[in-house]
């Protein structure tokens, strides 16, 4: 998924269930998969309503509210401190940390221990990340998948990376 830089801003869709227990939030980059995953709420009619109001859509069951996001970390964080030998390829000095958010992201939770991933955490935030590793990143590891589901309390059905991961063909022997 190539990086799109737009003028436009970016948004997430927020699902809140009212009556679940239980993890009542998810999150979803498009109405799309909201569509796909809760086929009762049409992309149709969510697309409808967000370009009509910038109000949430509200029924009995759910509240779904668009939220724009920012790829932007605070100036006043310190750079990441990750060890030189996990990004070889590159100059880690000049290395835009920004820009190059998804390679980071997803190179640090192949290779790295839980301290580089909160230190990911700490530098872009739980929101960001959290994001990243649902909707970009798209290919991982089967051992980091885990890993992440448990780290971060996902389903491994929510990854981007594990939905291709399964409608790829595997070999038949």
């Amino acid at each position: 998924m190539p990086l799109i830089i737009s003028e436009e801003p970016l948004y997430v869709f927020i699902v809140h269930w009212k009556r679940r227990e239980q993890f009542p939030d998810e999150t979803f980059n498009t109405t799309r998969n909201i569509g796909i995953k809760y086929p009762s709420y049409k992309e149709e009619l969510l697309n409808q309503h967000f370009e009509c109001t910038n109000e949430k859509f509200e029924d009995s069951e759910v509240i779904i509210q668009r939220e724009p996001i920012s790829y932007v970390p605070d100036e006043q964080a310190p750079k990441p401190s990750f060890p030189k030998v996990r990004f070889w390829e590159l100059r880690i000095d000049e290395m835009n940390w920004i820009k190059s958010y998804r390679t980071v992201i997803q190179r640090i939770l192949e290779r790295g221990p839980v301290t580089e991933w909160q230190e990911l955490i700490r530098y872009y935030g739980l929101a960001k990340v959290s994001n990243v590793i649902r909707n970009e990143i798209l290919d991982l590891p089967d051992y980091t998948i885990k890993e992440v589901c448990d780290f971060f309390k996902f389903k491994k059905e929510d990854l981007l990376c594990y939905i291709r991961k399964q409608s790829k063909p595997k070999h038949w022997i």
